[in-house]
This record gives structure tokens, C-alpha cells and sequence, in this order.
């Protein structure tokens, strides 16, 4: 293709070959591009960790620059076959040029399903042992499933699974919150008993007090917080076993004697029934959902 050339000769160049102008306009468009997004995946994948892998701000930029770069090249394939800039001709071929966008959806897919089932189906709340941190990955979840996935429904029944997950990683923590707080009045109350029984000369076994109190706590809360996962196949979840009732865990702890009166446990009393309240309706569609056959 000939060069660009400052007599008239440059103005009747091939329809192939771009000018200075389309060179110009392509690299704003690009340049848009890049900005639309660089903001749009920042706000989507921006910090989202899946396993060891973290989306940081220079994986964005990458992603940005070659989603600008493909689509500008889309958009001009049939303008461009080569270049001339600067003086160097700069040929490429187009014509085959195909550029697959699902690639990346279709790379992702199997490391997100991979996360989200060792969070249910793998019973691995030891791995995400904080409801932030299970928390931030189930709402990046969430939205790669609405931007990438959304109909995909064995994706979307572990999103439920998940967030019957936290509900119940929450329910644990719970637990030992309840028994932090009444721990004290316990150790007192075992004082006072051991004195009393002393000057009988009574050998008394040790217990950990501690113990004995947490395994206490856990089955008054599992009995009125149940997550209504299954740990099996199929079904993975039962929402008719799903349970929320803190009026009949105050009561039994009242007539036990325990108090449920510090921040944290009020402030995870809080939480579990906003989340419960929030996903109630995504819990309950769990069964109306069909996987592909």
C-alpha cells in the first residue's frame, strides 16, 4: 500500500489503508472504550477474590485495554488492512480477524462453580470462617451470575446454597458469641459450688466450664437456627427446613438463666435476621429451580 505523501497522490490512497483522520477517530473510540469499562468492571470485579485470585486494578486495566482493542478492530474491520503512520506501513490482515468475547465467560465459569460448591455441597465453613469475607464473595458472585450468567441455573441454586451458608456461619458465630457473654456469670456460679462442697473434702472432676457452656449455646441455637442445608446431593437445600425463630431462643435462654444482652450478639441477632429477611425470597425459589438435564 502506498505511504502517505503530502502531493495529491496521498488523497486517492486505497480505501484500505487508513488516514491520519480514521487513525485519529479509532484511538478515541478506544479511548472511550477503555474509560466506559475500566469503571464498569472496577465497580463488577474490582477486589473479587476467587480463591487465591484476586481481580486487582492492573488485571482490570488489562482486561480494559484488550476488550478497547478488540472492539475498535470490530468496528473498523472492514475499514482497515493496514496502516500508515509516521512514515512505516504497518499491514494487517482482518479478514479472519475473531475476536470471541464468550472466552472469558467460558474460562471463568468452571473456577466459579468450583468456589461456590466447595462453600455448600464440600460443607467448607472452615474456609471462609468470616462472614465479611463470605459475604463479599457471595455478592461478587451474585454479580458475575447477573452479568455473565444469568441463565444459568445450576449457578444460581449455589448462590442460594451460599447464602444458606452464611445464615448458618452466622448462626455459629452466634454461638460463641452467647457463651463469651455468660461465661463470667458461670465461672462465679462454679465458685460458689465448689466452696460449698469443699470442706466435705469431696473430690470433684474438672470439667471446662467453657465447653460444657458452648456445647449448651450450640444446641439451644441449632434448635431455633437452622440453615436447611442437607449435605447431600440432591436435595442440597430444604427451605421447609430452613428455621429463624430467636423468640424461642431468648425464651430458653431466659429460662435457663443466660442473658443475650452484649453488642456482639445483638449486633449478629441483627444480622441473621436482615440476611434471612433479604434472601427469603431466593431461598424459597430453590426448589422451583430446574437444572438442564
Amino acid at each position: 500500500m502506498p505511504k502517505f505523501k503530502k502531493d495529491k497522490s496521498a488523497l486517492k490512497h486505497s480505501s484500505n489503508t487508513t488516514s491520519r483522520w480514521q487513525l485519529i477517530v479509532a484511538i478515541v473510540e478506544a479511548g472511550c472504550i477503555f474509560i466506559i469499562s475500566y469503571i464498569a468492571l472496577t465497580n463488577l470485579l474490582g477486589g473479587v477474590k476467587l480463591g487465591k485470585f484476586i481481580f486487582s486494578g492492573d488485571t482490570i486495566k488489562g482486561i480494559c485495554i484488550f476488550i478497547s482493542i478488540a472492539i475498535v478492530l470490530i468496528l473498523n474491520a472492514n475499514k482497515i488492512s493496514s496502516l500508515s503512520f509516521f512514515g512505516a506501513d504497518i499491514k494487517m490482515d482482518l479478514d479472519n480477524l475473531k475476536v470471541d468475547l464468550n472466552v472469558f465467560q467460558d474460562t471463568f465459569y468452571p473456577v466459579l462453580l468450583f468456589q461456590l460448591q466447595n462453600v455448600e455441597h464440600g460443607g467448607r465453613i472452615e474456609g471462609n470462617s468470616d462472614p465479611e469475607s463470605l459475604y463479599n464473595f457471595i455478592a461478587n458472585s451474585a454479580k458475575l451470575y447477573d452479568s455473565f450468567y444469568p441463565d444459568d441455573s445450576r449457578l444460581h441454586i449455589y448462590i442460594i446454597c451460599a447464602k444458606a451458608k452464611l445464615f448458618e456461619l452466622l448462626s455459629h458465630r452466634l454461638e460463641v458469641a452467647l457463651a463469651d457473654e455468660n461465661i463470667t456469670a458461670v465461672l462465679e456460679e462454679q465458685e460458689q459450688n465448689h466452696e460449698k462442697i469443699k470442706k466435705w473434702h469431696y473430690r470433684v472432676a474438672i470439667v471446662d466450664p467453657y465447653m460444657s457452656l458452648s456445647v449448651e449455646m450450640a444446641k439451644f441455637c441449632r434448635t431455633h437456627l437452622t440453615s436447611g442445608l442437607t449435605n447431600r446431593d440432591n436435595p442440597l437445600f430444604i427451605f421447609d427446613d430452613m428455621k429463624l425463630d430467636l423468640s424461642g431462643l431468648k425464651a430458653d435462654l431466659e429460662n435457663k438463666g443466660y442473658t443475650y444482652s452484649s453488642p456482639n450478639v445483638l449486633s449478629l441477632m441483627k444480622d441473621i435476621t436482615d440476611w434471612y429477611n433479604d434472601n427469603e425470597d431466593d431461598f424459597k425459589s430453590f426448589e422451583q429451580i430446574q437444572l438442564p438435564k
